[in-house]
């Protein structure tokens, strides 16, 4: 079942990021902005703790594979900020809709295979 709701979050993530997109809001300045790290540290808190409850309700590599990752953003954001926004910062403002695009699938995909593995 938390695999389920984390999947169901995945997906309403990607369908604000895409409405975001769509109304032409700058959302990447806003999460990428070195003053906003609370905020965007208090955006993975969810995902990890949801990870975590769904990894020992169903231990998946799928779910392991989504928890690595939220822990290893949030450690470099909280242990290394620096490199994490000299990261952000290279993507100028060309190539930002293509982030944001990519933002966009990878968390629909994250979503829609949360999903399956909860039906497993």
């Amino acid at each position: 079942m938390v695999t389920f709701f984390l999947g169901c979050l995945y997906l309403t993530n990607s369908l604000f990021l895409a409405a975001l997109f769509q109304h032409h809001l700058k959302i990447l300045g806003f999460l990428f902005n070195p003053v906003n790290r609370k905020f965007l540290l208090s955006l993975e808190l969810p995902y990890i703790v949801l990870c975590f409850l769904a990894l020992l309700e169903q231990g998946h590599w799928f779910v392991m594979l989504l928890l690595s990752l939220h822990l290893f953003n949030s450690a470099i954001l909280l242990f290394a900020p620096r490199n994490f926004y000299k990261a952000t910062h290279d993507i100028k403002e060309e190539s930002a809709p293509f982030f944001l695009n990519v933002m966009i699938l990878t968390l629909a995909i994250a979503g829609a295979l949360c999903i399956y593995v909860s039906f497993l």
